[in-house]
């Protein structure tokens, strides 16, 4: 399966948004609000995120 267990480079990549942004955008996407109870299959792909 393609998302499963993906290389992670050794070298980091250079890009020309700050790492502060990406670090805001990847806690958007795992952070899930309070109350929230997302479809179990939904929470296997933040935890994978969140890893």
């Amino acid at each position: 399966h393609p998302d499963e267990e993906r290389e992670i480079p050794v070298v980091p990549e250079t890009t020309g948004v700050a790492l502060e942004i990406l670090e805001r955008v990847n806690h958007a996407l795992i952070d899930v609000p309070e109350g929230f109870a997302p479809h179990p299959k939904l929470w296997r792909q933040i935890g994978r995120r969140a890893s």
